[in-house]
């Protein structure tokens, strides 16, 4: 079992990576991250990021550069916490306002 299974997503590591996601990701009119702890497709724990950016994206979107940066300080900051690196985490996934509001599961007409 992989150290972050057994010990989770601190709430300080949670905060220190949405500080990061503001410095890099905050001209771009970043709105809100989440910091959890999930599987990927392997069944593997991983760390998801989720960065939310306005209806219709931001206005000059995020170059690769500081995507890059982003998950490097993340991945880094987590090194640290749990004393080695590992490549299976972290994952960023870019959320649109619009596009989430689509997205939410509905319940079905009665």
């Amino acid at each position: 079992m992989n150290v972050l299974a057994r010990r989770g997503v601190s709430p300080a590591i949670k905060e220190a990576v949405r500080r990061i996601l503001t410095e890099t990701l905050g001209p771009y009119q970043l709105r809100g991250a989440t910091v959890s702890l999930t599987e990927d497709a392997d069944g593997e724990p991983v760390v998801l990021i989720e960065a939310r950016f306005p209806s219709g994206g931001p206005k000059r979107p995020p170059d690769g550069r500081s995507v890059a940066d982003t998950l490097l300080d993340a991945r880094r900051l987590l090194a640290m916490e749990i004393g080695r690196l590992e490549d299976r985490f972290p994952h960023l996934r870019v959320r649109f306002a619009d596009v989430a509001a689509r997205q939410r599961p509905t319940r079905p007409a009665a």
